[in-house]
């Protein structure tokens, strides 16, 4: 694998995501409204592109995902919608489930692996507002929810946003988690990996950091470049040939799916406001 060409593709690819800074502010008008459809089904949903689709004229994705749309406001915007197990919800029914659907002629469908994924995204940034300004005011008893990457050829460092943090050039990821819990599997990663794999992980206050030297082999080049992808561009492909435990593989595999639709959400959400 030549992961020179790897990487730069990589660069390439994020050169076409917009950075948009953004704060979490709480939309207390929600949470009244939330409602999860479970079915039990024996059908394995169609997972296709994330692209979003209008329900009027596209249904062809029946799976499980997140029907949405984007609900602009004055200098601000709030992602409404619900996670649905299938996609056969018409407009007038998604009104009678939840009013704020009023608002739009046009919903969007997000595909998931399951309906847990579509809750997770529910749950962490569905009917919540954020700021349209990049570099919203951020203030200590609200610090907001954005990540930020910087990142190059041989680190990383993935920021959850702080006061006083002053590094440019950095991409903006969304508010795509907890940091708390990235925390707790990028540590566990870092635990779990094979022994003969020497990646320096690092965690402090700011963030958590992933660091390749001089020496790094290809695999650890590999890990990395993989985990930069993850975060950059939803895209996951990690393997259990890093890990020393199958059984932690899986469920570290399990937390970077959830990861990766979140990168992707958001992406389509900055697709959709960028129209």
């Amino acid at each position: 694998m030549d992961f020179s060409k790897l990487s730069e593709e990589t660069m390439n690819l994020s050169n076409n995501i917009g950075p948009r800074q953004q704060k979490l502010l709480f939309d207390h008008e929600f949470f009244d409204e939330e409602v999860t459809f479970r079915q039990e089904s024996n059908h394995s949903p169609e997972v296709s592109s994330t692209s979003a689709y209008d329900l009027a004229s596209d249904k062809m994705l029946k799976g499980p995902g997140v029907v949405f749309f984007v609900d602009l406001g004055g200098g601000s915007f709030c992602v409404r919608g619900l996670p649905v197990v299938q996609n056969n919800l018409d407009l007038n029914e998604l009104r009678q489930l939840n009013h704020h659907f009023e608002k739009t002629e046009s919903v969007n469908f997000f595909p998931c692996d399951s309906i847990e994924v579509a809750e997770v995204i529910t749950e962490q940034m569905i009917n919540r507002r954020y700021p349209l300004q990049d570099n919203g005011l951020v203030n200590i008893s609200d610090p907001g929810s954005t990540w930020l990457l910087s990142y190059g050829e041989d680190h990383l460092s993935l920021y959850f946003k702080s006061m006083g943090h002053k590094e440019r050039g950095m991409e903006n990821l969304g508010a795509i988690g907890d940091p708390q819990i990235f925390r707790f599997w990028w540590n566990k990663i870092s635990k779990e990996l094979k022994s003969d794999l020497l990646l320096k992980f690092e965690s402090d206050e700011k963030g958590c950091h992933l660091k390749l030297d001089d020496s790094s082999k290809d695999e650890e080049k590999e890990l990395f470049q993989i985990l930069l992808n993850i975060l950059l561009l939803g895209d996951i492909q990690v393997e259990d040939k890093f890990f020393s435990n199958l059984l932690e593989f899986d469920s570290i595999r399990t937390y970077f799916n959830e990861l990766s639709h979140s990168r992707r959400f958001w992406l389509k959400v900055e697709e959709i406001l960028s129209l």
